[in-house]
C-alpha cells in the first residue's frame, strides 16, 4: 500500500511502480482486499505478507500492476524501481520496504 495525504485525512491505495506517487510504504495484513470505509490492519517498513503462488528465494517488486508484485523490477521511463522483499516460503513474503528510484 501507499499512503497518502487526502485533503488532510490519511488514506492508503494500492502501490504501483508507473510513478513516483505511489511507492510502497507497508501492506495489509488482510488476505482479502479492503472495501471503501473498512478498517484494516497495515503493516509498515518490514514484516512477513501472506501471498501466494511464490518461489522460494526469489526478490520481488514492485510492479507498475496497481498491488501486484513482479519478479523483476519496472525499469521504463518515469517508472520507479522498488524492491519489496524475498519470498521465505510459498504463501510467505519477508517484506522489507526499501528506497526506490526512477528510472
Amino acid at each position: 500500500v501507499n499512503i497518502y495525504n487526502n485533503a488532510g485525512v490519511l488514506n492508503v491505495r494500492k502501490a504501483d511502480a508507473t510513478t513516483n506517487a505511489k511507492p510502497a510504504d507497508g501492506f495489509n495484513n488482510t488476505p482479502q482486499n479492503l472495501a471503501i470505509g473498512d478498517v484494516g490492519e497495515f503493516i509498515l517498513a518490514h514484516g512477513i505478507l501472506p501471498a501466494t503462488g511464490l518461489t522460494i528465494g526469489q526478490r520481488y517488486f514492485l510492479s507498475t500492476t496497481a498491488g501486484i508484485m513482479s519478479t523483476t523490477p519496472a525499469v521504463a521511463a518515469g517508472n520507479i524501481e522498488q524492491y519489496l522483499g524475498v519470498a521465505i516460503s510459498s504463501t510467505a513474503l519477508f517484506f522489507n520496504s526499501q528506497y526506490w528510484l526512477q528510472h
